[in-house]
């Protein structure tokens, strides 16, 4: 069986899964498995330059699984430019918990409108 970073099975390479799968690795505690979801965002967004989608689940990834507040708001920042308004709200949701997770209940970056 090829690994998945082999294929180019669409499900493997799916932004959203990419973030479904990260919950699932940490929920379940699975340390190599989480770093493979982060490897297979990264290259998906390495693969393909420009694609302003796999960019930031990219970095959304990386940001949930490392905690890191900041990750999270750049890939809220680069999903505003993606065409794709359930993983931006996904994203929103993941840089917000993380903000409460901070004891930052009231935001610490001034939010654009997700409707224009």
């Amino acid at each position: 069986m090829l690994p998945a970073t082999a294929g180019q099975h669409a499900w493997v390479w799916s932004p959203p899964w990419m973030r479904t799968f990260a919950g699932i690795g940490l929920a379940a505690g699975d340390a190599e498995f989480i770093a493979a979801t982060v490897h297979i965002a990264e290259l998906g967004a390495e693969r393909n330059p420009g694609v302003a989608t796999l960019a930031g689940v990219a970095l959304q990834v990386r940001g949930l699984v490392e905690g890191d507040v900041r990750l999270l708001g750049r890939a809220v920042d680069v999903l505003r430019t993606a065409p794709r308004p359930i993983i931006l709200a996904q994203a929103l949701a993941d840089h917000a918990q993380a903000l409460r997770a901070a004891g930052d209940g009231q935001g610490t970056r001034e939010a654009d409108p997700v409707v224009k």
